[in-house]
């Protein structure tokens, strides 16, 4: 079993994926300090977020009007500067709270 991969077009046309066998929604990872609390993906627009470098994330909020996006190269990183920084989101699939899947 290999680790969780998003099937987009550009990685289809490298490898012939089976069909999916377990599917789960995307989350968010936000400080117990933040003050601002978040029901669905669009509330993140216009605040300060962190992703992965070219993950599917960074690709569904990169365009979010006045948003400022920050990526970082791996989980370790990001979840330093959650500790260090309250109040910047972090989408992600290791979530703390979940969010609906923007459309």
């Amino acid at each position: 079993m290999s680790a969780p991969l998003f099937i987009t077009e550009e990685r289809a046309r490298a490898i012939d994926f089976s069909a999916p066998v377990y599917e789960w929604g995307e989350g968010v990872v936000v400080s117990d300090k933040a003050a601002r609390k978040y029901a669905k993906f669009e509330d993140m627009q216009g605040q300060r977020v962190g992703v992965l470098v070219d993950s599917v994330q960074f690709n569904m909020i990169k365009d979010m009007p006045g948003t400022k996006v920050t990526t970082y190269q791996d989980y370790s990183t990001l979840l330093a500067d959650v500790r260090a920084d309250p109040d910047q989101e972090h989408p992600g699939r290791e979530a703390g709270h979940r969010l609906p899947a923007a459309t």
